[in-house]
C-alpha cells in the first residue's frame, strides 16, 4: 500500500496528540502504522480518533509545528493477519469454491433446499391463519399477511350474507345540457342531470350493461325509437323537471328505459294521464303530443270556446242586433252585423253554422253575408217570415281544429 501523506498535521514536544488539517485518517491507517512527524522521526500510531486526529507512541520529540508535512507508512503485520484469514478460509471451504463455477456446482443439503419456481409453486400454506383480521403490519411474514387479508374481506363481505356497517356513496352527478345526442354513458358518475329544452335522440355509446340514473332539470322530448331509446309505452315522453329515469345500455348506442318517474307521481301510461287535478286546463302540444290538460274552455272575444287535446275546436258566439227588419222579397231581412273575431284562429278546415235567432214577433234563421278575414266570423244579416221591429239575436256555432 502506498504511503499517506495527504494534508498537513500539527504537533506539539512532548504531546502524544496529532491533529490534521485536510486529512482522512480513518480510511487510510490503521492502529500499528508507522507516523513520520514533521521532525523526520517515526513513530507508533497508537490511536485513530477520527479523520483529523491520532494519537502517537512515544510522545513527539521534535519541536513544536502547526503545519508540518508526514506520512503513514503501513506497516505488515494487518498484512499479515489479512492473509492468515485467507489461508484459514481457504482451507476450510477451498474444495467447494473450486467446485462453484454456477449454482448448479453446489449440491443441495440434506435439509436446505433450492427455492425453486416448481417449488414455490407446489408449496404447502402450511401455517396459514384466515382468523386473524388485524391490520398488516411490516413485521408480518408473507404467510401470515395473506391470513389477514383474507380474514378481512371475509369478515366484511360474508358469502353467506352481512351488512355494510357504512354508507357507498356514488360520484358526484355530472351535469349535462341537453342535445340530440347526450353521452351518459361516458359521464363520470353513475348519476346524470340533463338541463335545456333541446330533443333527445341518443344517449351516446358505452358498453352492455352500463346503468345510469337520470335527473332532468327541465321540458324536453325524449324521442322512442327500438334502434337507440326505447321508452316505456313505446312512445316519446315529454319531460318535465324533475322528472327521473333510469337507462341500461345495450351496447351499440341503444340504450332501454328501465323505470321512468314522473315528479308529478302520476303514472306515464298515456291511458293513465289525467286526473281531476289536470282534466282541465290550458291545453297545449310538443312536437305533436299533448303536454297539457285534456280540455280547455274560456271566453276571447266575446267569443266562448271549447279546446280539446287531440286538436278539436269548438266556438260559438251570440250578438243582439237592433233595427228590426226589412222586406226582402218574401221575406224579411235585418241589417247585416260583423260578428267580429274568433275566439281561437282554427287551422285546416272551418265550417260556421247559426243555431237560431230570438226575436219577439217569431222564428226565423241567419245567414252569411260575408266572409271574413282569418279568425273572423264574418258578416252575418237575420231572415224572417215577419216584419220585426225590436232586436235580433243571432247565435253562432263554429267547428274546426286549433293544430292539424
Amino acid at each position: 500500500m502506498p504511503w499517506y501523506k495527504s494534508g498537513t498535521v500539527s504537533v506539539v514536544l512532548n504531546s502524544n496528540a496529532v491533529i490534521g488539517a485536510d486529512t482522512a485518517f480513518i480510511a487510510n491507517s490503521r492502529v500499528g502504522d508507522a507516523f513520520r512527524g514533521p521532525d523526520g522521526g517515526w513513530y507508533e500510531v497508537t490511536n485513530i480518533a477520527g479523520d483529523t486526529a491520532m494519537s502517537i507512541s512515544p510522545n513527539y520529540l521534535g519541536a513544536t509545528n502547526a503545519a508540518g508535512a508526514y506520512a503513514l507508512a503501513p506497516m505488515q503485520g494487518y498484512v499479515k493477519d489479512s492473509a492468515d484469514a485467507l489461508r484459514a478460509l481457504v482451507n476450510q471451504f477451498g474444495e467447494q469454491l473450486a467446485a462453484l463455477t454456477d449454482t448448479d456446482g453446489l449440491s443441495e443439503g440434506a435439509t436446505n433446499k433450492y427455492f425453486t419456481e416448481t417449488r414455490v409453486r407446489t408449496a404447502l400454506l402450511s401455517g396459514l391463519v384466515l382468523t386473524e383480521a388485524e391490520p398488516v403490519v411490516e413485521a408480518d411474514s408473507v404467510l401470515a399477511a395473506a391470513g389477514k387479508l383474507q380474514a378481512q374481506v371475509t369478515g366484511r363481505l360474508p358469502l353467506a350474507g352481512g351488512k355494510m356497517t357504512g354508507a357507498m356513496n356514488e360520484a358526484t352527478p355530472v351535469a349535462l345540457a341537453s342535445a340530440a345526442t347526450v353521452d351518459i354513458g361516458g359521464a363520470a358518475s353513475n348519476t346524470v342531470t340533463i338541463s335545456g329544452t333541446s330533443t333527445v335522440t341518443s344517449l351516446g355509446t358505452v358498453a352492455a350493461g352500463a346503468v345510469r340514473t337520470v335527473r332532468f332539470l327541465g321540458s324536453l322530448l325524449l324521442t322512442h325509437s327500438a334502434a337507440s331509446l326505447i321508452l316505456p309505452t313505446g312512445a316519446s315522453i315529454a319531460t318535465a323537471a324533475n322528472d327521473t329515469a333510469v337507462f341500461l345500455s345495450l351496447g351499440g348506442g341503444n340504450w332501454f328505459c328501465l323505470e321512468y318517474n314522473r315528479a308529478s307521481g302520476k303514472a306515464l301510461a298515456k291511458d293513465f294521464s289525467y286526473d281531476r287535478t289536470n282534466l282541465v286546463g290550458p291545453v297545449g302540444d310538443l312536437a305533436g303530443i299533448p303536454n297539457g290538460a285534456a280540455f280547455d274552455s274560456g271566453t276571447i272575444n266575446a267569443t266562448r270556446y271549447v279546446k280539446l287535446a287531440d286538436g278539436t275546436l269548438f266556438q260559438y258566439k251570440t250578438v243582439t242586433i237592433g233595427g228590426g227588419t226589412v222586406a226582402n222579397g218574401n221575406v224579411f231581412k235585418s241589417l247585416s252585423y260583423d260578428m267580429g273575431y274568433l275566439a281561437i284562429s282554427p287551422v285546416g278546415d272551418w265550417v260556421v253554422a247559426s243555431y237560431g235567432i230570438s226575436q219577439s214577433s217569431g222564428g226565423g234563421w241567419a245567414g252569411q253575408q260575408t266572409f271574413g278575414a282569418a279568425g273572423t266570423w264574418g258578416t252575418w244579416a237575420a231572415y224572417t217570415s215577419t216584419a220585426a221591429t225590436g232586436s235580433i239575436t243571432i247565435s253562432l256555432v263554429g267547428i274546426g281544429r286549433w293544430k292539424l
